[in-house]
């Protein structure tokens, strides 16, 4: 089979912005291991630890993965589309337990304002269960693009649905964003 030189091209970017968010994600782990160590390590095991743990150290075998789905050759459809349903299932978790972390931190400021109070869990269990049924079909979507002599999987996604997954991120975290600056400026 012969090359297909717009697929390569398509599959270096890709690789070069993986090795790219793979350096610059080490880096901040090791500036911020130090500050970690004495800040973390000590306290107790409760909610917020095991959240910020899952967070931050979750990824890094998310990456083992994602760099075996880069630069291994695959052929199969559902080698792949496992190795895809892993990497997600690892960065959800990740997002997850990062936006539980937010939510509960906004959730402790609106704690004495009841209604506020009441809709902050609400509007992250809702946002979650659309994001989840959205990440569900977009997976059930990926097709295998035909082998473009290069190595790693070539999945390509039917659904779109991965625009309104992020749009429904970006509006949440805005909304908390916007409670947390509220709160703060109320206090000012």
């Amino acid at each position: 089979m012969g090359l297909d030189i717009e697929a390569f091209r398509e599959n270096q970017i890709k690789l070069y912005f993986h090795v790219a968010c793979a350096c610059a994600w080490i880096c901040d782990y090791i500036s911020g291991f130090t500050d970690e160590k004495s800040l973390i390590w000590g306290t107790r095991w409760r909610l917020p630890k095991i959240l910020y743990f899952l967070t931050r150290y979750l990824p890094f075998v998310s990456l083992g993965v994602h760099l075996h789905y880069s630069f291994t050759a695959h052929n199969e459809r559902d080698v792949c589309a496992r190795l895809q349903n892993i990497i997600s299932g690892f960065t959800a978790t990740s997002m997850f337990c990062a936006d539980l972390t937010f939510t509960i931190r906004t959730w402790a400021v609106w704690q004495p304002y009841r209604k506020r109070a009441v809709l902050i869990p609400i509007l992250f269990v809702g946002v979650w269960i659309s994001r989840i049924a959205m990440l569900v079909v977009w997976l059930r979507t990926l097709t295998l693009k035909p082998d473009a002599g290069t190595k790693g999987c070539h999945l390509a996604p039917v659904s779109k649905v991965i625009l309104p997954f992020n749009i429904v991120f970006a509006a949440y975290v805005g909304v908390l964003f916007g409670l947390m600056t509220l709160k703060a400026y109320s206090t000012c």
